[in-house]
């Protein structure tokens, strides 16, 4: 396992992050987002993020567990052996057929249990006691993690050769963070996919506030230009970028499918997934 470098950008700490700096470049030169959302959220007049101001957010879920309520049984027969998850581990099959694979922000394990039958050493990490109750019984001893990402990425011992992030960044605190954890528990040729709701497609573009990304517990939205930052050009490779419709796309549907997939292509889409490649 190799160390991940010092960042060489003087980028403020989470502690030290108010409204007045970006916490992806560190620059000054921010604005109101001219999309009004339950979060106040500033965009960078230089690498195009938009987040909310640490400093007067709270999350939602401080007290509570985000799948609390949620009934487990139910989540799993809906959720496991999906059309848009078995999508999403062949796009990472074009890149690496097999080798150890950890789905961060795991859910209800879904994907994990779908790298399995592909042939990967899977593991999950989800903090969620309400999950852990429900999806361990039903995995494989030690492929289970239930922490948080940021403890399991300073504490892992392993080496991954694929590391998921579905609709996970916009949630945490510091983004630049994870990206260095995730840099010290790969190694060159290690495949990195995230996929986020993307502020600068056509669907929020068209829906304005009534965007359904637009919700109290997401508070980075990033462009391009701040992805480029996390995963930078000198030590990763760009190797894809899906533009997604919807978050469960594809839905096995021929028809329906290839409606949304050509509307995506003409810009009306809402998420982006994107895979880099570590070099050596």
């Amino acid at each position: 396992m190799t160390k991940a470098p010092a960042t060489e950008e003087a980028v403020p700490t989470v502690s030290r992050v108010n409204e007045c700096f970006c916490r992806m470049c560190g620059s000054g030169r921010l604005k109101d987002s001219k999309i009004v959302g339950p979060v106040r959220l500033r965009s960078c007049c230089d690498c195009g993020f938009a987040g909310a101001d640490l400093t007067e957010w709270e999350s939602p879920y401080a007290s509570a567990d985000y799948y609390a309520g949620v009934d487990g049984g139910k989540a799993i027969a809906s959720g496991w052996r999906l059309p848009y998850i078995e999508h999403r581990v062949k796009r990472i099959q074009r890149w690496i057929e097999r080798g150890r694979a950890v789905d961060l922000g795991a859910g209800w394990g879904g994907m994990v249990e779908c790298l399995m039958r592909a042939g990967f050493e899977a593991h999950g990490v989800e903090e969620s006691q309400v999950v852990l109750e429900t999806v361990s019984p039903l995995l494989p001893a030690g492929t289970w993690h239930c922490k948080g990402i940021e403890p399991f990425l300073a504490q892992s011992s392993a080496e991954f050769q694929v590391v998921t992030l579905y609709h996970v960044m916009e949630h945490v605190r510091d983004p630049r963070r994870i990206a260095n954890g995730i840099e010290r528990i790969t190694t060159p040729g290690s495949v990195v996919v995230v996929e986020i709701p993307f502020l600068f497609g056509g669907k929020a573009r068209l829906r304005g506030r009534r965007w359904e990304h637009l919700v109290p517990h997401h508070i980075n939205f990033f462009s391009l230009a701040s992805l480029a930052r996390l995963f930078p050009a000198e030590r990763w490779a760009l190797l894809d970028i899906e533009r997604k419709p919807h978050f469960a796309h594809p839905q096995g549907i021929r028809l329906r499918d290839g409606w949304h997939k050509a509307m995506a292509t003409l810009g009306l889409y809402d998420n982006i997934c994107l895979t880099w490649r570590r070099l050596p």
